[in-house]
């Protein structure tokens, strides 16, 4: 990947009003988060620096891992579980929103949740009207 393209995806992201974004790199093996509190990216001229905390909890004194990637080694930057009008905006500013993504858009599955009571998902009763859970079932949630 090239500086300038890494720097325009996250502006355009932060355009959209998204500050989190995840760097791959280093053959896809590895992957860091940047807007986590523990973290930082730094990208500089030639590299970007990476300042994560240590996972290594059986080290005494470790505290933080720091390695610099150069631009070459990043494999791709990433935004996940985008809101609808935010990835809107970042289509637009990738320049790619045209009638078909459009299209897409409208009628991609909206994320919804399990309420019980919605979508067939209502609780078993007995004769009397009580909840009831029928020996066989698992993870049942009546309330």
């Amino acid at each position: 990947m090239e500086k300038a393209q890494l720097e325009q995806f996250i502006q355009i992201c932060k355009d959209a009003g998204i500050e989190k974004w995840t760097l791959r790199f280093e053959g896809g093996n590895r992957s860091v988060t940047s807007g986590n509190d523990s973290t930082k990216i730094i990208p500089r001229d030639n590299d970007v620096v990476i300042i994560e905390p240590t996972h290594n909890y059986a080290t005494p004194n470790g505290q933080f891992n720091i390695t610099i990637c150069t631009y070459e080694m990043i494999d791709n930057v990433k935004v996940m579980d985008v809101p609808f009008k935010e990835s809107i905006d970042i289509f637009k500013g990738l320049g790619i929103y045209d009638h078909e993504l459009e299209e897409l858009v409208k009628t991609s599955v909206k994320r919804q949740p399990i309420i019980p009571g919605t979508a067939g998902l209502s609780t078993i009763k007995d004769s009397e009207g009580n909840d009831v859970i029928p020996p066989g079932s698992s993870g049942y949630i009546t309330q």
